[in-house]
């Protein structure tokens, strides 16, 4: 009886050492996804009728945002990673650099049709980026 106790003892160890070994880490820490299983995920309005994003982990969630041309678009960006990152939309002239745990309100309104990428000066070279799809 006391070897089974031991021996369940010695597993369980090993299963937190392993667990912590594969799971501790911070920022870092990425996950390699294929394009073919990784789904855009499109942003839903709040009850303010605002967009909500939030980057951590050198992502954006979600990569994918929708607006009309020439209506003023609000997007609440909350930075739940533990590094500084932006919310930049070249061509709108939109760049707003959020610290850790900071969350910010921008507001623009695209005047012209097309899809433009939001992304991170920061991180986009890690994949930091999504979408804006402007009817």
């Amino acid at each position: 009886m006391r070897k089974a106790i031991v021996g369940t003892a010695l597993i369980l160890v090993t299963v937190g050492l392993v667990a912590a070994a594969c799971g501790g880490g911070g920022e870092e820490q990425t996950t390699s996804q294929s394009p073919a299983t990784t789904r855009p995920s499109q942003a839903t309005a709040g009850p303010d009728g605002a967009l909500n994003v939030t980057q951590v982990n050198f992502r954006f969630q979600p990569d994918s945002l929708s607006a009309q041309s020439g209506k003023a678009v609000t997007v609440n960006v909350v930075n739940n990673g533990t590094t500084s990152h932006t919310f930049t939309i070249t061509e709108l002239n939109v760049d707003k650099t959020l610290s850790p745990g900071e969350a910010a309100t921008v507001t623009f309104t695209p005047s012209k049709t097309g899809t433009f990428a939001y992304f991170c000066r920061f991180h986009r070279s890690r994949g930091m980026e999504g979408k804006l799809q402007v009817s």
